[in-house]
Formats: C-alpha cells, structure tokens, sequence
C-alpha cells in the first residue's frame, strides 16, 4: 500500500520522493474538485453529553487540509497532534471543573479502519514551540469508528472516539492540549481534519483557540512543531484548528 507521508499532512510533503508523488495527486484531486460536500450534522455521536465540538471539516474550503495523528504499528509510523482548548463556565458558580470521559477526533482515513486496536489519549498544560509541557499518555478504555458521512481529497473521514477508563478532572479557565492517538495494527493510518471556518459549521460549546496547535513525532522529525502558518508543517495550508470533540460533565 502506498503511504501519503507528507510532513504529515494531507496536503503538505516534508521530503521524501514518494510522499511528493502521492502530495502532488491528493493535490491534484482538490483542484480538480472531487472533494466532496460536506454532511451538516450535529456534534459526533460519541460526544455525550458533550461539553465542547470544535466543529466540522468544510470540503469547499480552498485552505482545508489534515494533519497525521495516528499509531500505525505494522510500518512503525507514529505523529501526535495536540490541541488547544479551555474550558469556560456553564454559567453556575459552584462548577470550577469538568470531568471529561471521552474524547473524540474526526480523521481523514485511508480505508476503512477494520485493523484500529485502541488508542491513548494525553492533556497537557504549557505546550509551546518544542516544549512538551506537562502531562502523560493514557490507554483508552475503547475506541470506536464511526463514518461522518464527509470525505475530503480522496480520504474518509470517520469520528475516532475515545472512551476514558477514568474521567479526567480538568479547572475551568485553565488552558489544556489534547490529543487522542488511535492505532492500527495491518497498514492504515489517518489524518485528524483541519477546521477553516470562522464560525465553524457545528461547533458547540467551548470557543474555539486557533494558532496553537502541535504536532510531535520521532518518525517524522518533528519536536512539538506548529501546524499552521507559513513555517508550519501544514506548508501555510490551513491547519489552523482540527475538528476534536469532549464528552462530559461540568462539577464542583
């Protein structure tokens, strides 16, 4: 099977000869418009009851793109994306945290992800350009595939949700990065999908922090690099934001 490995995204290349061949028809493929329309829906089904929906991938978005985020064991590939957010309160004083028990990232897939084995799952604090911050990875106690109905530069595009063996405290006010690395043991692989809108079709809940996404990957030779912008491993394609959902619940 041929892999897309540009830096990691959909639409970018870091250098290798045949991720440039691959880019170039992925590439070739938008421009000639046979990316779909996007499905309006709602929040992804795994995001219940959900606290915040980043919003969906807009296939009609010249700057769409999609970042590598996945654990593909057979060819021991590997890039994790972090993204930022913050919760905000639900407007009753006595909620100062959230607990979170599921996480949910919408990807661009290369099939249909009939070999994904589970997943880990990482919240972070004071991410910054080659600082991994704080925080360590955790086993998902299940994660699951479910189609979006969107495609997007010849991928599918399947919500990957995450459901936490324990929920996860985290402060309102407070800014976090998470990321939700789901694994595939026989060759596939997949790309969390960028949001471009403003505002985002769907997005629910917590506002969105764009230009501040991450991404880190020994493969790749990337140390917590930025996505977006013209130095970013997007190439200046988008990338500004990706479509991440979490479930739960406001407490004390």
């Amino acid at each position: 099977m041929k892999k897309l490995f540009g830096v990691v995204c959909v639409l970018g290349s870091l250098s290798l000869a045949a991720v440039a061949q691959d880019s170039l028809k992925v590439a070739q493929s938008l421009v000639a418009g046979r990316a779909e329309a996007a499905q309006v829906l709602t929040v992804p089904a795994g995001c219940s009851p959900c606290l915040w929906y980043s919003g969906d991938l807009d296939p009609k978005n010249s700057l769409s793109n999609g970042e590598f985020n996945a654990n593909d064991e057979s060819a021991a590939i590997a890039a994790q994306v972090m993204v930022p957010f913050s919760p905000t309160s639900d407007g009753d004083a006595a909620h100062k945290h959230v607990n979170v028990t599921s996480i949910t990232f919408n990807e661009l897939s290369v099939g249909a992800p009939d070999d994904l084995d589970g997943g880990t799952y990482e919240f972070k604090t004071l991410v910054s350009a080659g600082n991994p911050g704080v925080g360590k990875p955790a086993a998902c106690e299940s994660v699951s595939a479910v189609s979006t109905g969107r495609s997007f530069a010849g991928y599918v595009e399947y919500s990957y949700t995450c459901s936490l063996k324990k929920a996860v405290k985290l402060t309102i006010g407070t800014n976090y990065w998470v990321s939700m690395l789901p694994t595939f043991t026989a060759g596939n692989y997949a790309y969390v999908s960028d949001v471009e809108d403003m505002p985002a079709p769907n997005q629910y809940g917590w506002g969105n922090i764009t230009y501040n996404t991450f991404i880190t990957s020994s493969y790749f030779s990337v140390n917590y690099a930025p996505t977006w912008g013209s130095a970013g491993t997007c190439g200046g394609s988008g990338c500004d934001q990706f479509s991440v959902a979490l479930g739960g619940t406001y407490v004390p």
